[in-house]
């Protein structure tokens, strides 16, 4: 990431000189600023509404805290509050939604599955050539859109190798409780399934436009200065 000072001088520069500059610092130069947010999106860790850099570094340490030990709801939801009463954010011009249950299992629920997803994604890309397909396990009741009831009891399975993957891989939408299961093709036969071709799959039935990239782990940028001070997929997004 470039220095303010830097970014200063640039504009003394002459666009090739300019260019030469960018590329020593290998910074990666784009002609689009949709591509420069979607690599900020996929890359940076974010709560909506929220955009102080230290209350984001703070919700993000606790969602961390919850995946590594295991934390339940509750106990996420007690530590939240505390240490939005701890670092002074009660008094501070923040969202006030922030404590509210729904907010709160909302935070809770979207980040630890899409990081979770994203672990178990990487896992399966690693062992494809032992389990080359997925099959989406949904859970039925009254809350399951009709989003993931479509895959309910259906003998379908998806190749991880499908280029449309990102179309039907959890998460599939807000609150989507769903989860993708390797299937080796010992399974497949057992279980007579069908591997069939994500391109078939009605676009009503297809994840939301919200949730229409694979989720990936974390990302670590290559951060200077004093930049080090906050964590670095918070600065990620901050700084864009």
């Amino acid at each position: 990431m470039l220095s303010p000072s830097e970014l200063f001088d640039l504009t003394e520069k002459t666009p090739a000189e300019a260019e030469r500059f960018l590329k020593e610092k290998k910074v990666k130069l784009s002609t689009g600023w949709k591509q420069v947010v979607k690599i900020c999106k996929e890359n940076g860790f974010t709560v909506a509404n929220v955009t102080k850099v230290q209350l984001l570094t703070d919700i993000k340490g606790l969602i961390s805290e919850a995946m590594q030990k295991g934390l339940d709801i509750v106990e996420f939801k007690k530590n939240f509050k505390n240490v939005l009463s701890e670092n002074g954010w009660y008094s501070a011009p923040v969202d006030k939604t922030l404590d509210t249950n729904w907010r709160m299992n909302l935070i809770f629920r979207m980040n630890t599955n899409s990081a979770f997803a994203a672990g178990r994604l990487a896992k399966s890309q690693t062992t494809k050539s032992i389990a080359p397909c997925i099959k989406l396990n949904i859970v039925l009741d009254k809350n399951t859109t009709d989003r993931c009831r479509y895959f309910a009891n259906k003998k379908m399975v998806f190749s991880l190798s499908d280029k449309l993957l990102r179309y039907i891989h959890p998460i599939r939408h807000w609150g989507c409780r769903t989860d993708a299961l390797p299937q080796t093709p010992d399974m497949i036969e057992l279980y007579k399934l069908k591997i069939t071709p994500i391109k078939t799959i009605p676009m009503e039935f297809r994840n939301h436009k919200d949730f229409q990239e694979l989720p990936k782990l974390k990302y670590v940028p290559n951060l200077t200065d004093m930049r080090d001070k906050y964590d670095a997929d918070v600065m990620k997004e901050y700084e864009k």
